[in-house]
């Protein structure tokens, strides 16, 4: 489960990456200005590289625990620190997140 809200998290902001640089570099071919349209598709390129960049690790800590990588735990974990500042569902998913892996954590430790 938590696998997969990862990969959802990081699939829902690989997806507003893609609406943000149509946005903004849309809004820009509209005025039909050809410093604007440079200027609007640059700025929209750069937001959605920031947004992809932010997407990469979710997916892949996501993927790493659906095929029960030991790597994973640490990049979800990582993920999920960085997470509690995305209101309001990254900070549900990253809380959700901690608790589950120090549950499991707690549970490793005294077996």
């Amino acid at each position: 489960m938590l696998g997969t809200l990862h990969v959802a998290l990081g699939a829902s902001t690989l997806f507003a990456a893609l609406i943000v640089f149509t946005a903004v570099a849309g809004g820009g071919t509209l005025s039909g200005h050809a410093e604007v349209i440079r200027l609007t598709t640059r700025v929209g390129a750069s937001i959605a590289g920031i947004l992809l960049f932010a997407a990469l690790p979710p997916l892949i800590g996501g993927i790493g625990l659906l095929t029960r990588q030991e790597w994973a735990r640490h990049v979800v974990l990582a993920t999920s620190i960085l997470n509690l500042l995305s209101l309001p569902v990254g900070t549900a998913i990253a809380v959700y997140s901690l608790w589950v892996l120090w549950q499991e954590q707690e549970r490793d430790v005294s077996c």
